[in-house]
């Protein structure tokens, strides 16, 4: 009784290492995974900014020559 006990705390401490270390790992690749969005996304977002700069600046231009 007090065996099964035991191997069952042992065989928990060890999920716990496990998820421990599987958790760290995921934390790892998500940080690289969510670093390399945020690069992306970054680059994305300056690229729209200043398409959308362009694009506004157009729009003023058609306009004053319109009146």
């Amino acid at each position: 009784m007090i065996n099964q006990r035991y191997q069952r705390l042992y065989q928990g401490h060890q999920r716990l290492i496990n998820g421990k270390s599987m958790a760290n790992q995921w934390q790892i690749n998500g940080k690289s995974t969510a670093n390399q969005w945020q690069i992306n996304g970054k680059s994305t977002a300056n690229q729209w900014q200043i398409n959308g700069i362009s694009t506004a600046y157009q729009r003023l231009c058609k306009a004053v020559d319109i009146n």
